[in-house]
């Protein structure tokens, strides 16, 4: 299945934290796993992950040649003493102010970004969050008290077509283990022009019927599973990807941290179209 988004990692290498599968399963009527029940009519990722193969770990990384910001997911590393520096700054309730980033150490972050980003908005936190392990999925809906599955992120309150001019988040992993990104390698422009959505159509789309529309559609395109082991943050543009986040593959509790930022490109004049 085709693809347009962006894959690259601050070591370089992709085949070794990337993992592929066949697909999406759609399920009428909310399951339930353990502790976790989920939304009627969800979608999550299909089970028969495999190691990437060469040839879609290299066409990821080419794509990060000419792709925007809207279309790139990055792998960062932060050294130890910043990490250990960020867990000490959790409060009692998670929460943070938004003027808490102008001060060390979530101001350290720019120099981190800096190498590949041009920060262009203040940071806005999001704020920590902790979530058990074995968990498939962990957004989940206090409306419903039901976990959503895959989706898109609707912070902004911008229109699906301008999507791509939304906030960019960055999710730092402060626990102890390797935590993971689940998201299908498709933007939400290039999902419309496979559905045959015009502009027009495409803004008047709130993200769940469109979502539904296009794993309907095409079930068996492939979701990737990012591996973000401890000092590790992900940038990945949520509102403009089908994703969430998984503890699945882990023992202990999850920690981490959640920031939004609008960022441009460094290295060429690809953000500017």
């Amino acid at each position: 299945m085709s693809f347009d988004v962006g894959l690259r990692t601050w070591h370089g290498g992709l085949t070794e934290v990337l993992h592929l599968n066949s697909g999406v399963t759609f399920y009428q009527r909310g399951p339930r796993f353990g502790q976790q029940l989920y939304v009627d009519q969800c979608f999550l990722a299909r089970e028969d992950w495999r190691p990437c193969d060469d040839v879609t770990a290299a066409a990821l990384a080419d794509n990060c040649v000419a792709q925007p910001a809207s279309s790139i997911v990055e792998l960062l590393r932060l050294d130890s003493h910043l990490v250990e520096r960020l867990r000490a700054a959790c409060p009692p309730d998670r929460k943070l102010d938004p003027a808490s980033m102008c001060d060390a150490p979530f101001a350290d972050l720019l120099a981190v970004l800096a190498p590949q980003w041009h920060v262009v908005s203040e940071l806005y936190p999001l704020g920590y969050a902790v979530y058990p392990p074995g968990f498939k999925t962990v957004t989940f809906d206090a409306r419903q008290s039901r976990f959503i599955g895959l989706h898109i992120d609707e912070i902004d309150g911008l229109p699906m077509n301008q999507s791509s001019d939304a906030r960019l988040r960055i999710c730092i992993n402060l626990g102890p283990q390797e935590r993971h990104l689940i998201f299908i390698p498709v933007t939400v422009n290039a999902m419309a022009r496979r559905l045959s959505y015009s502009t027009a159509e495409l803004a008047r789309q709130p993200s769940t019927p469109f979502i539904a529309a296009f794993m309907h559609a095409f079930p068996d395109q492939f979701v990737l599973r990012l591996g973000v082991a401890p000092g590790e943050a992900y940038v990945a543009p949520t509102e403009n990807l089908i994703h969430d986040a998984s503890t699945m593959w882990m023992s202990v509790s999850d920690l981490s941290l959640t920031i939004l930022v609008h960022l441009r490109r460094r290295d060429d004049s690809a953000a500017q179209r």
